[in-house]
């Protein structure tokens, strides 16, 4: 018995002499989590997602055209928190075969944020780049600032800009509601813009997350249409990095042809403790 537990007990003696915590940290409810990661915090994300139906991100272009496919594609993004409460963070997506550019499978492994814009239609999308700050952080409110950047890598693609005001308010522990206000710009010859207002309502229960997904899109230039979203979000928080993270949303629920502006998302997680 004593040769058995000779070892673990060092162990903790040295984590102790060197003040390790020899606890595994739980991961920050989902609902609780702060707009911004803290400083030097990293977090990253790995999603793949399906599209069902034509889909274009760019505001040029129409969400949905007379062709109907299914593709997918994998999206890659990773965000840093810097001090004073800022963030910057970069995204691409990667789309599989010709009906992964046409239905942008990548934008729907985006789980949980629609304010994709101007990514282009080809194999890889246009990089985006994103700068956050954090204005407002209490228990119950939230309310920070946020500009993407997106560049044109793609032959033939225009320079895009989103600024956004995202606001949250919470119940700790037990839910949350995020929203907020986001321009989208793409600097086409017209200068093509719109509105957006996402809705979201999070439910925590135990290190599971369960949260109604939905949002208003006002397209403005060159054609004016009103798109309404409507989907479900679940996931998982396991241990103290990672989370799994599903979504199944349509982009327009107000059209009769809804289904081909639907899509399926999976997302994998990893944030430092």
């Amino acid at each position: 018995m004593l040769l058995r537990t000779l070892p673990h007990a060092i162990a903790i003696a040295i984590a102790t002499l060197f003040g390790v915590s020899t606890k595994v940290a739980r991961a920050v409810d989902w609902v609780d989590r702060p707009l911004t990661n803290g400083s030097m915090h990293v977090q990253g994300d790995v999603g793949y997602g399906i599209g069902f139906g034509a889909r274009q991100s760019e505001l040029s272009a129409p969400l949905m055209t007379t062709q109907t496919d299914k593709g997918s594609g994998f999206h890659l993004s990773a965000q840093l928190g810097l001090p004073l409460g800022f963030e910057i963070g970069a995204r691409v997506g990667f789309r599989i075969g010709d009906a992964g550019k046409i239905t942008r499978g990548d934008e729907f492994g985006r789980v949980y944020d629609a304010n994709t814009y101007a990514t282009a239609g080809d194999t890889a999308s246009n990089p985006e780049f994103l700068l956050r700050s954090s204005i407002v952080a209490t228990k119950i409110v939230e309310l920070g600032s946020e500009l993407r950047f997106v560049v044109p890598a793609v032959s033939g693609s225009s320079f895009g800009m989103t600024a956004g005001l995202p606001f949250r308010l919470r119940a700790p522990g037990v839910l949350r509601f995020d929203t907020g206000f986001y321009l989208p710009t793409v600097f086409t010859s017209r200068n093509d813009y719109a509105f957006s207002i996402p809705i979201q309502l999070w439910f925590q229960i135990s290190n599971f997350y369960v949260g109604a997904i939905s949002g208003v899109k006002i397209y403005r230039q060159p054609f004016e249409r009103v798109d309404l979203a409507a989907g479900v979000g679940v996931g998982v928080t396991l241990g103290s990095i990672f989370d799994v993270r599903l979504q199944v949303v349509t982009q327009r629920v107000n059209d009769e042809e809804w289904l081909r502006a639907t899509g399926l998302g999976l997302n994998v997680g990893v944030q430092t403790p």
